[in-house]
């Protein structure tokens, strides 16, 4: 009898952007950012994720890769959060924001940690709708950021 090969699915399902730093944008300021200002100088009427402290990303493209940049292993991640996540909560490649038919949905990419929306955590590998307000967090005890949407 043949011996059985185990066929490794890959982490996201649609191909990567051409560049990944145009799918999302970190934008910060001193005295906090005013998304929707941000969203307008991107050309676009576009969704981010906010930070308390200010930073706002904002969200480009289909679809925009959520974790910690490894040069080596996951170049591909279009949203970086290794400058926030200090306690290193999230995952390399943590999570994927969506965008199909005007709407954004989030799934876990099955992280270490768990991806939370509103405190109750996704299960991985479900698109789970966003709406503006939503509080996203990227591990349990890791970096929380807020859903905004025009």
């Amino acid at each position: 009898m043949p011996a059985k090969t185990k066929v490794e699915q890959p982490a996201h399902p649609e191909p990567p952007p051409e560049d990944p730093a145009e799918v999302c944008s970190p934008s910060t300021s001193s005295a906090g950012i005013i998304w929707r200002a941000a969203a307008q100088s991107a050309g676009e009427s576009a969704a981010a994720l906010v930070a308390e402290e200010g930073a706002a990303f904002i969200i480009r493209g289909r679809y925009i890769i959520i974790g910690r940049h490894d040069s080596g292993r996951y170049p591909q991640v279009g949203l970086d959060l290794t400058p926030l996540d200090v306690k290193k909560r999230s995952s390399r490649q943590h999570a994927q924001i969506l965008r199909r038919n005007g709407h954004y949905l989030i799934r876990d990419l099955n992280s270490t940690n768990g991806t939370f929306v509103n405190g109750w955590r996704l299960i991985p590998g479900d698109c789970h709708p966003l709406t503006d307000g939503d509080r996203v967090q990227f591990g349990k005890g890791g970096i929380v950021l807020t859903f905004r949407q025009p």
